[in-house]
């Protein structure tokens, strides 16, 4: 079974992380993407306020949508 986009990035053998997480368009909309194994929370400060990610698989990827 191939590995999936997380688990490659996971194992340091995806040749460009970057090309998932950050911040990037898709249909039409932001989307945030961070990887941040240890943290129970992440939040995106934003002028309007402060908006939290959501916690999108148990190796700590978060993500956001705006």
């Amino acid at each position: 079974m191939p590995l999936t986009v997380l688990e490659r990035i996971l194992q340091a053998r995806h040749h460009d992380p970057f090309s998932f997480l950050g911040l990037h368009t898709e249909r039409n909309a932001h989307v945030l993407r961070v990887l941040r194994p240890h943290a129970e929370t992440v939040t995106l400060l934003l002028p309007g306020g402060e908006q939290p990610l959501t916690r999108v698989a148990a190796d700590g990827l978060f993500a956001w949508r705006g």
